[in-house]
């Protein structure tokens, strides 16, 4: 049977009908049409769960994969069993009302009743993917009940006042899909239970599961709404509070746990394989861009022994091109940023709802005093829909703020990760040219600021569009007297700019400084038993001294800059007001400025001036960024050590073996090592005895591949443990420096 377009045809009267549902007569409460009610109430529901159904499904195999399965338990079924009941009711409601004479009463119950089909194979879904909760369940069955409660009113509301004795059976029907969909809605507010909160409970009772369920706050464990207001830190702050009134202080073991798809093991090995990927392809357009470079290479030439068999890419730091460190941070955690970004979209557009409905509710209170006043049911209204937006706009910040620190978690675990990898694996050129501070400098510093780098791009994403509605609002309100703030803001955009730009500038001259200061206070650190020795701590003193002088003379401009800054967006909003309200009220025939023009006006203002005081403050960021950026990535395109060094043989018979080996630190410098021959038995204890400069420590270097190969073989059986000669101690206990990092076993 087709569907035809008309919806006279389709569901028996028109769409929308303003004098029933809006104009009513004599102040009656407001009614739907027959197409609005069986339509849109039932299908909105059903189409916000269908869309979000593929994305939700992705994020589950993006972040729970492999995880364990929560175990099938009495809150479980009865939650999945629920929305059978309600497909049982809309299963009633489809043959009670047959034959149906339009299609929309046919078609809205089989809709209903395979969406609900859909949420009890969520609720499995989710609990075979080791998830505690859903989001999308929740915001499904809080959808639910909102439009079934509309159904329940209208349906109560033709039965008690209209006198319609149809509406008799549909009331009460509705009445207990209300009711079933309120219950499903609470069950959804609260956290499946883990198998091992169950096992050490011991409940049998479904009363004492949901009991138990109620205390779970823990991050990962916690319901959606606890996710939302943050109530799973509650324990933890209590904890925190209790012990600082006993003069103690919160502890390890009082921290909850990262989520298994938070931890740095989840997603730092695919940050490296497309990082590598991207490294590999910039490596192959730099050789081919060198290979043709050379001359004769595209046309036919002699060649002689002077000519390169194989032509190397180029190896240079500050060479032009480089692979792009932040399009693979997009690649890899596009997903969480674009969800973080989502959520500041829309809280963006939830909060122009506020002046609107400010507007629409102060010419409600005006009306009152005229002839004709509105029914008071549409101030209820007015006000509901206001606290509505005051509230949810919060929740969804909040949502968006947690988004982004997981982001920046994230971003942040591997970047340090791999900047500690890439220090352990450098080359002995690429250690003369880098220092430990500098390595510091970027694990501290500069991953910070690339964080920062990456989370700020939907400033420029968002400020556009927040302020083109801010300005489109005000122009509806005030008339032409907005463009002179438009013209204030379009004059201030190029000195920002220019600011932006010395701010770049000056920053990158303070972190060489900085990075040769941390290199000098490393050097009379290590050195500080010869400096004692011939009394040299003056000097060296006065050498850091000179050092931070100058950094804090370049750090005093760069807070001048931004000073400068600040004051220009600080005094824009104001400046703008005054402007526009003084051109408003002096093109008013009556030169009066009206309440419901005002208080509206500066809640626009105060939209339109977020957007301007975060775009400076995102320029800074986005310049110390992209200096950071840049600093990993020169440091990132350091030559590694030869993989070919040292070869790992299975079937050797030695423990170790060197035949004919020439060495040297570096490939620039001479060679230390020459002619070497070694062998290393199976189970033996072998010293290396010599005077001081003799090459013991270099030897050893060569069994890890430290040193460079000149000639020669190393082979090695099993792995390579080297206790280095500067002692490596962490800022822990005893215990735990010798266990670095493993669990520790009593036995």
């Amino acid at each position: 049977m087709a569907i035809k377009m008309d919806f006279e045809e389709f569901c028996g009267s028109v769409f929308w009908d303003v004098n029933l549902t809006w104009n009513t007569p004599n102040n009656t409460l407001p009614d739907l049409t027959t197409c609005m009610e069986n339509v849109c109430l039932v299908w909105t529901p059903c189409a916000f769960l269908w869309i979000c159904l593929l994305p939700y499904f992705y994020s589950l195999k993006l972040n729970y994969r492999g995880r364990s399965s929560q175990p099938l338990t009495k809150f479980t079924i009865f939650k999945s069993m629920l929305p059978l009941l309600l497909v049982g009711l809309n299963a009633y409601d489809l043959i009670k009302f047959s034959p149906h004479p339009y299609q929309a009463n046919f078609v809205s119950p089989i809709l209903a009743i395979i969406t609900l089909v859909c949420s009890a194979t969520l609720v499995h879904l989710y609990r075979v993917y080791g998830q505690f909760t859903s989001g999308l369940l929740w915001s499904y069955t809080l959808l639910t009940s909102l439009t079934t409660l509309i159904r329940s009113y209208l349906y109560w509301k033709r039965f008690l006042l209209d006198g319609d004795e149809d509406s008799k059976i549909p009331m009460i029907l509705y009445s207990c899909h209300f009711f079933l969909y309120t219950v499903g809605f609470i069950l959804s507010s609260i956290s499946d239970a883990s198998a091992e909160v169950l096992e050490r409970s011991q409940v049998k009772s479904l009363y004492s599961q949901l009991y138990l369920l109620l205390l779970v706050y823990y991050m990962v464990t916690a319901s959606f709404p606890s996710y939302l207001v943050f109530h799973w830190l509650q324990p933890m702050m209590n904890a925190g509070y209790k012990k600082k009134q006993e003069g103690g202080g919160i502890e390890r073991s009082d921290l909850y746990f990262l989520a298994p798809q938070d931890r740095v093991q989840c997603y730092f090995p695919k940050f490296m394989r497309q990082w590598s990927e991207a490294v590999d392809s910039w490596r192959q357009k730099s050789s081919k861009v060198v290979q043709s470079a050379v001359p004769g290479n595209n046309v036919q030439s002699e060649s002689d022994e002077t000519t390169p068999l194989i032509v190397q890419p180029n190896n240079d730091k500050k060479s032009s091109g480089s692979p792009s460190l932040v399009a693979v941070l997009l690649k890899n955690y596009l997903p969480i940023l674009s969800l973080g970004w989502m959520f500041r979209l829309f809280g963006v557009l939830l909060a122009f709802t506020n002046p609107l409905l400010q507007n629409i509710l102060i010419k409600y209170i005006e009306s009152q005093t005229s002839a004709s006043p509105d029914p008071l049911w549409k101030g209820l209204l007015y006000c509901g829909l206001l606290l509505i937006s005051v509230t949810v706009n919060p929740l969804i910040w909040n949502v968006m703020f947690l988004t982004d620190l997981k982001a920046r978690l994230r971003i942040r675990s591997s970047l340090i990760s791999s900047i500690y990898r890439k220090a352990l694996t450098m080359s002995g050129e690429a250690r003369e040219d880098t220092t430990t501070g500098e390595i510091v400098n970027l694990m501290s510093v500069d991953t910070w600021r690339t964080v920062a780098f990456v989370n700020e791009f939907w400033v420029f994403f968002t400020t556009p569009i927040q302020a083109a509605v801010a300005i489109y609002l005000l122009y509806q309100l005030l008339g032409n007297s907005v463009f002179a703030a438009l013209g204030i803001m379009l004059v201030t955009a190029p000195v920002s700019f220019g600011i932006a730009y010395f701010q770049r500038k000056h920053r990158m001259a303070a972190m060489k400084i900085k990075d040769e200061r941390i290199k000098v206070i490393n050097e009379t650190l290590s050195s500080i038993k010869v400096l004692k020795l011939y009394a040299w701590e003056p000097s060296f003193e006065q050498k850091i001294s000179n050092l931070r002088s100058k950094e804090v003379r370049k750090q005093r401009v760069i807070n001048v800059l931004i000073a400068c800054q600040e004051m220009i967006y600080d005094m824009l909003p104001i400046v703008v007001t005054l402007v526009t309200f003084s051109i408003y009220t002096a093109t008013q025939p009556d030169h009066r400025l009206r309440p419901s023009v005002a208080f509206v006006a500066f809640t626009l203002f105060d939209q339109l001036k977020e957007p301007l005081n975060r775009l400076p403050r995102s320029i800074s960021f986005l310049i110390m960024g992209w200096v950071s950026v840049t600093r990993i990535v020169n440091f990132f395109k350091n030559e590694d050590l030869n993989d070919t060094n040292v070869r790992l043989d299975k079937d050797l018979e030695d423990a170790v073996q060197i035949r004919a080996g020439t060495f040297s630190h570096i490939r620039s410098k001479p060679v230390v090592l020459h002619n070497i021959h070694l062998t290393v038995r199976q189970g033996s204890l072998t010293a290396i005895v010599g005077s001081v400069g003799a090459g013991k420590s270099s030897l050893l270097s060569t069994l890890i591949g430290d040193m460079y190969k000149h000639n020669g073989t190393v082979s090695v059986k099993g792995s390579v443990a080297l206790v280095a000669q500067q002692a490596f101690i962490l800022n822990a206990t005893v215990r735990n420096n010798i266990l670095f990092g493993t669990e520790f076993n009593e036995r």
